[in-house]
Order: C-alpha cells, then structure tokens, then sequence
C-alpha cells in the first residue's frame, strides 16, 4: 500500500527527491532491494541533503544482500560536514563488525571508523572493548605466529597492546557507570585482561 501511494506522488512530482526517498524505504521494506538501491543511490547522487538517508539506506539494502564493501562504500558517501557523518561512522563499525571479526585489517577500519568522530564516552568505549576483544582473539589464536606490525585503530596490535588498550576501555566504563555492581565488574574485567608481570 505504501509502495502504491508513494509511487503516486512521484509519478507527479517525478522530479522531487522526497517521494523517491520515500519510495525507496518503502520498496526495501516491502522486498524490491533492486528498485530501492536504484532509489536511493539517485537520491544520494541528486542532493546533499539527502545524502545521509539515502546512503544508510544503500548500505542496509546491501548489507542484506551480504555485500559489506559495497554497504561500507555507501556510508563512505556521508562527507565529514553533515550532521550525519558520526553516526555514518558508527554504522560503518557496525557493519565491519558484522562482515569479518577475524581480519585485523577489518577491525583496525572499524575501530579507526569510530576514532574518527565525537560520540558519547560510554558508547566510544563500548565498541573499544568489543573491536579490541576480537582483536585480541586474532592475536592469540595463533601465538608464535609471524604477524607484521601494525595497529587496530591507535591502539598497537599486539597481545601485550590489546590488553593495555582493553584495559583502558574497561576502566573508562567504571569511572561513567552509574551503578556501583558494574562499576566492580567493569574493574573485574579489566584487572582479567591485564597484562601481568612478575616484576
């Protein structure tokens, strides 16, 4: 019904971007990816302002199709300018996050993605602790294993960095909870990821 009475209105203001915008959520809802994508990247392509919308848009409609390069490029399309752009960058995370938590490369982009702009502390360090778990994860499944240096983000990935860094975001977290029992849980947890010496 929605596809319907959208496609009406754009039928007669054809070259109005709103009811295309329109259209387009509403053929992605209603199972038509191809008309939708087609939409959106006609609308992100035709006016700024409707660059955010559009592009998130893109990016659902190809994350869904499991094309998380093209669904990162999408997002890639939200300049720095808009008012759009951190949670452009929070969504690229996410999206990273969800195509390859095994790949240092991915998660030093995601990590890097969420660097890039101010958002609140307490969700800052949230996606710390989890881009950085699994990075640690990646250093760890294989000890001993040649790896080239490198970072995830600012924090260096090595064993000995990952923690230090995971650590970090963990204490961050206590010092902003507002509950005592998670403040000792967020301590717990970074007393756990600790890199401890005998010195």
């Amino acid at each position: 019904a929605a596809q319907s009475a959208f496609n009406a209105v754009y039928q007669q203001v054809p070259g109005e971007l709103a009811p295309k915008l329109a259209l387009a959520v509403a053929c992605e809802k209603g199972g038509l990816p191809d008309v939708a994508e087609g939409l959106y990247g006609t609308c992100a392509a035709t006016d700024a302002t409707y660059v955010p919308p559009a592009a998130f848009g893109l990016s659902r409609v190809r994350v869904h199709r499991g094309d998380i390069t093209g669904a990162v490029a999408a997002l890639d399309k939200v300049p720095s300018t808009s008012r759009g752009y951190p949670e452009s960058r929070q969504l690229r995370a996410e999206v990273l996050l969800a195509g390859g938590t095994g790949d240092l490369a991915v998660l030093d982009q995601a990590m890097r993605s969420i660097e890039s702009v101010q958002m609140d502390g307490t969700v800052r360090q949230r996606y710390t602790v989890r881009i950085l778990t699994h990075a640690l994860d990646v250093v760890t499944s294989a000890p001993g294993a040649p790896r080239r240096d490198g970072t995830v983000g600012s924090v260096p990935a090595t064993e000995a960095g990952l923690r230090a860094g995971l650590e970090s975001a963990y204490r961050a977290l206590a010092r902003e909870a507002p509950l005592r029992e998670d403040r000792i849980g967020f301590v717990n947890r970074a007393n756990a990821v600790r890199s401890w010496t005998l010195t």
